[in-house]
């Protein structure tokens, strides 16, 4: 039986080696950190429970086919519970609640009448754009130049409104640039800004507001172990605490891996589920690289965030289980802020105060994240300067509930687990106005 190894317990990793052991491998997959899910990490602290990856499910249909494919169902293993509204966005002019076509149509309705259809229509076209996606790009391999010029894709990728901007999409369909900004947020998860990426990648539309946006109960490590169950019984091992320190590769062919503690595990295939960057220059040697020192020097990565995790006693009034602040620039503390540290960045940060979603969750627990444009290294030390302005940060957005802590407070990095680093052990009344 040939023997394969899968570097990394995130759901790419999961599922590629649930998807091999049915292929008749024999599958070993090793994970540096203690539990599965990659960055869908728990950490626990003080009484608090956070989840410091993702808290949104999106895409049902993925997970779906995932577990079909293996003879269950979602409902086998975790309950999902709808968002609705999913999240609420706070901007200098108040707040809007999100989530659902017709919900969210009325809201943008109220705000100027008209652009309501324009979602409408939006979404009608996007939903379009998903569905080609699905069946035609994210089930191909791309290991042929042949699958790039298949009818189905080309009609899709020749579509005029593929290869505008983003922002330019989206404003032929919504006219108001407040509602604007709620449509772009997304692509701060990709690194860039709406005026430079593809407008193909406005169907993340449809994919908030038509397929909906749900939490599953437990948490993502909920779904994490779920995925790991699967594995696990068509014969999947894993190891974790188990970090790997080099791909062992012989003039061009894999040999196997080895872990930081020294041993070594011989496979036939290794497929590593980490980041490219990481791979290509830590785990690789330069004769087995794609790209090298050179060229990686050259690209732009996309950037980072810092993720604060809170554990606060007492409510918060006015916020919803998710949150988004959209300020504009200039006129916030936020920005400011940003312009001081010499971050050029996207003027959004998230807040998620799963407070009410299931009798499961903490129920005081907030998570922020704040978005750059520039890379934040994991290497770099957050002073107590930049740990003070952030907690201004809470308050910063004109029309958005003020925060402040009572009692004790938790703040964690979102540097990789292994590595995260308490920013300050006890702060106690810290007064945020």
């Amino acid at each position: 039986m040939k023997r394969a190894i899968v570097i990394g317990a995130g759901f790419g990793g999961m599922s590629a080696a649930a998807y091999l052991a049915k292929d008749g491998y024999e599958v070993t997959v090793v994970e540096k950190n203690a539990q599965p899910g990659g960055r869908a990490y728990t950490m626990k602290q003080a009484g608090f429970v956070w989840e410091l990856g993702p808290s949104w499910y999106m895409m049902p249909d993925v997970f779906e086919e995932f577990f079909a494919d293996f003879g269950h169902k979602v409902s086998d293993y975790y309950e999902l519970k709808p968002l609705t509204p999913a999240y609420r966005v706070f901007d200098n002019d108040g707040s809007l609640d999100i989530g659902g076509l017709e919900a969210t149509a009325g809201v943008f309705d109220r705000v100027v009448a008209g652009d309501g259809a324009g979602l409408r229509r939006l979404l009608a076209v996007t939903e379009r754009d998903y569905q080609s996606v699905r069946a035609n790009v994210l089930t191909s391999d791309w290991l042929s130049w042949r699958q790039a010029v298949r009818p189905q894709v080309l009609r899709f990728l020749l579509n005029p409104e593929m290869v505008m901007s983003y922002d330019a999409r989206i404003k032929r369909y919504i006219q108001d640039e407040r509602l604007v900004r709620v449509l772009e947020f997304m692509t701060v998860f990709m690194g860039g800004s709406p005026s430079n990426i593809p407008g193909m990648y406005s169907l993340l539309a449809y994919v908030d507001m038509g397929l909906g946006i749900s939490y599953p109960v437990g948490g993502f490590t909920a779904v994490a172990r779920a995925f790991m169950h699967v594995g696990q019984e068509v014969g999947v091992t894993y190891r974790f605490d188990s970090e790997v320190a080099h791909i062992e590769t012989v003039q061009g062919s894999v040999r196997g891996v080895k872990l930081v503690n020294g041993d070594e595990l011989p496979a036939d295939l290794v497929v590593a589920n980490a980041d490219y960057h990481h791979i290509q220059t830590q785990l690789l040697s330069a004769a087995a690289r794609d790209i090298s020192e050179s060229k990686w020097a050259r690209k732009t990565l996309s950037p980072s965030g810092l993720l604060v995790s809170l554990g606060v006693k007492g409510r918060l009034p006015g916020l919803l289980h998710h949150n988004l602040f959209l300020i504009r620039i200039g006129t916030s503390i936020l920005m400011r802020f940003l312009v001081q540290n010499n971050g050029h960045a996207i003027p959004c940060f998230t807040c998620v105060y799963p407070v009410n979603l299931t009798h499961r969750w903490h129920s005081r627990v907030m998570k922020t994240c704040l978005y750059w444009l520039r890379k934040l290294p994991v290497s770099s030390r957050v002073t107590q300067s930049l740990r003070r302005r952030f907690l201004i940060l809470l308050t910063a957005s004109n029309g958005g509930p003020g925060l402040r802590f009572q009692s004790t407070s938790w703040l964690k990095t979102s540097e990789p687990p292994h590595s995260s680093r308490k920013l300050s052990t006890h702060i106690k009344g810290m007064p945020l106005d």
